[in-house]
């Protein structure tokens, strides 16, 4: 119940953390998209900055080449001074001063555009990689924002199932423990009953079966050297030979692997003062029935064998192939529990 419980909560965290992560992702995607709306803004203004530029060049070279012609003829005073503009070079000195100066000036010009021209295209340049670089990861960021939402739903499905699990974990526990607990109840309802039924079914005639009465015979008999060992969740014993059932009985299971030597015979008395509970008997024995088989106290079990574990008896949780003890969680090892006291006062 506690790793369910574990579970769930790491699964809580999980969707934390990845509807946090979703949410910075949307907060990079929503500033990357501002961002490159405002790199296309600058783009667009650089290149309205160039096509300013281009038209500004155009109409001050038109300019200079009219101011410079209107200052030739303001300076020759007459038309042959036009002609001597128009002329060689060599036949007039103030005109080639005055077409140089011109010259000059037009080429400074020139060059101040040109290198303005070239660093607003440079501007522009950078600013349309940066744009680039912007829709590149706007694409990077919708997918890593996919993949979060993806995890994010794919979470919320494992946490509801989780939930879901655990809650009929719990209510299957509350079950079995309300059944534990009826089950104790019942074995101890009968303790006061079982040895007035002893005595009597000691005093039935040679051969009588249990089957008769509804009464129980001693399932130990027939053990030769019996030696009892210790009370824990059941009776543990050594001894070798026969080991009867207790009652009339339903055979339940021969073996369990979580038991010394794999045995583990467990029956549901049908009839007696203690009918519907289950007994088991485990460890050194060699089954000799079959589980679904009937049996009645005249019934061999199995036999018992000088093993390293001896054999224990007592009573069993239905067909789960633990003890009512252990089940009840007072058995934590080696220790006595009430349901091994009240079963050893039953042989006794």
């Amino acid at each position: 119940m506690s790793a369910a419980r574990l579970a769930v909560a790491a699964l809580e965290r999980r969707v934390v953390a990845d509807g946090a992560l979703a949410q910075r992702l949307v907060e990079a995607y929503d500033r990357m998209l501002a961002r490159q709306e405002a790199l296309r803004q600058q783009l667009a203004a650089a290149e309205l900055r160039l096509r300013s530029f281009r038209r500004a060049a155009a109409r001050l070279a038109v300019v200079l080449r009219a101011d410079a012609i209107d200052a030739y003829i303001s300076s020759a005073g007459t038309a042959p001074g036009v002609v001597a503009l128009t002329g060689p070079a060599s036949s007039s000195p103030a005109a080639a001063a005055y077409a140089g100066a011109a010259a000059n000036e037009i080429s400074e010009l020139t060059a101040a555009y040109r290198l303005d021209e070239h660093r607003v295209a440079a501007a522009g340049e950078r600013v349309r990689r940066q744009v680039a670089a912007a829709e590149a990861s706007l694409v990077q960021l919708s997918v890593d924002r996919n993949k979060a939402d993806s995890a994010i739903g794919r979470d919320d499905a494992l946490l509801a199932g989780a939930r879901g699990e655990l809650k009929v974990a719990l209510v299957a526990a509350a079950a079995r423990q309300a059944q534990v607990e009826g089950a104790a109840e019942l074995a101890m309802s009968h303790a006061s009953r079982f040895p007035a039924s002893l005595v009597a079914a000691a005093e039935l005639p040679s051969g009588a079966t249990g089957s008769a009465t509804g009464l129980y015979e001693n399932p130990l008999r027939g053990l030769a050297a019996l030696t009892p060992e210790r009370i824990d969740q059941g009776v543990d014993f050594s001894a070798f030979g026969p080991i009867y059932a207790l009652g009339d009985a339903i055979v339940l299971s021969t073996v369990n692997g979580g038991w010394p030597a794999g045995t583990y015979i467990s029956y549901r008395l049908i009839d007696g003062p203690a009918a519907g509970l289950v007994v088991y008997a485990a460890e050194d024995i060699d089954p000799l029935v079959r589980a679904g088989q009937s049996v009645t106290s005249s019934t061999v079990l199995g036999l018992a064998y000088e093993g390293p574990n001896g054999f224990e008896t007592g009573w069993a949780y239905a067909g789960s192939g633990e003890s009512m003890g252990r089940v009840a969680g007072q058995f934590s090892g080696a220790n006595s529990t009430v349901f091994g006291a009240n079963f050893s006062a039953l042989l006794v």
